[in-house]
């Protein structure tokens, strides 16, 4: 049994798809996976980017019981009896104005401000003698090796992103 809390929301069209976006940034791949496992990873990549760049704290195990107690068990209001809110209004607790910004995440790759163009069949048998091309044909070569330290970072991010 994994621990956690089993929750049941409704997604709007616009976070669906900034779901798969967010998943697609990290490198993970969306197609053999149900979309809740996808909301629940990229939950998982949110709150991990708002705890690198400091604006959530460590969560410390011990207060899980004290900090849901609202929100599970007897102490739970039944929230079916609460005034609803009108349709398409946004939580002010959730968006405001005074929202931090996360900034970009460290494990995030930089995009390019340039985009190379795209190699023709042949094109990597010789090294360029332009200094540029060969700059981002080192940089290829280099994305497309796979190295041991990669191999540690990728288990990491599974570690972050799935849990142990």
């Amino acid at each position: 049994m994994q621990p956690g809390i089993v929750v049941r929301i409704r997604v709007n069209p616009t976070t669906c798809m900034s779901v798969l976006d967010t998943l697609a940034a990290v490198g993970i791949d969306t197609r053999n996976k149900s979309f809740a496992t996808c909301v629940s990873a990229a939950l998982n990549v949110l709150v991990e980017t708002a705890k690198q760049s400091g604006v959530l704290p460590e969560p410390d195990p011990f207060e899980f019981n004290e900090k849901l107690r609202y929100h599970k068990g007897e102490e739970a209001p039944d929230r079916r009896k609460l005034p609803k809110s009108k349709a398409g209004t946004l939580n002010p607790l959730i968006f405001s104005e005074h929202t931090p910004d996360l900034g970009t995440p460290k494990w995030l790759p930089k995009t390019p401000s340039v985009v190379p163009e795209a190699p023709t069949a042949g094109s990597w048998d010789t090294k360029p003698s332009d200094p540029m091309e060969l700059m981002e044909y080192n940089a290829a070569i280099q994305r497309l090796s796979w190295t041991s330290q990669d191999e540690i970072d990728w288990k990491r991010d599974q570690v972050l992103i799935y849990g142990a």
